[in-house]
């Protein structure tokens, strides 16, 4: 059964993770029972158009929680298309000219971002989780599920494909 962890809007503009690595702690007890099994949702953006990594405040708690639990992705559970993609471009930092704009002006800007970069986040991620695998001693076939499952997911293949 998935663990549930609703991260609150307001929690995240103040970007408080205290709680909510709490609630990962959970998850981690049951080692690696509790793989792909974490549900990670943003409370108060249901009416959001723009990607998950493309509101910066959202993508500032999520590099904060993974700076403390860089494993996060060995946890997580890709429960609607994209997501895991989304978490893993938070780790992308918006340009500095793009901070300077008002904020209502930044849903107009494209802001996408070059394969290496986004390769880059996606292989950071993966060799978190698996390094924390590792340490769980999962069976190499376990880690080589974790690894196809992280990389599927994230749209690294999918990526892959465009650039060629």
């Amino acid at each position: 059964m998935a663990l549930q962890i609703k991260v609150l809007r307001k929690d995240i503009e103040r970007g408080h993770i205290e709680t909510y690595l709490k609630q990962l702690n959970m998850a981690e007890k049951k080692k690696s029972k509790a793989r792909s099994s974490v549900v990670l949702r943003f409370e108060g953006y249901e009416n959001e158009v723009r990607a998950m990594h493309k509101v910066p405040e959202v993508s500032a708690w999520v590099r904060r929680f993974l700076k403390n639990k860089p494993h996060l992705f060995y946890y997580l559970e890709n429960y609607s298309p994209y997501f895991l993609r989304s978490i893993a471009l938070c780790l992308l930092e918006n340009t500095d000219s793009y901070n300077l704009l008002p904020s209502e002006l930044r849903n107009y800007v494209n802001t996408e971002y070059d394969h290496q970069k986004i390769y880059g986040c996606i292989e950071r991620v993966l060799n978190s989780a698996l390094l924390y695998s590792g340490k769980l001693k999962d069976e190499a076939h376990d880690q080589n599920v974790l690894r196809e499952y992280i990389l599927f997911h994230s749209g690294y293949y999918e990526l892959n494909l465009k650039a060629e």
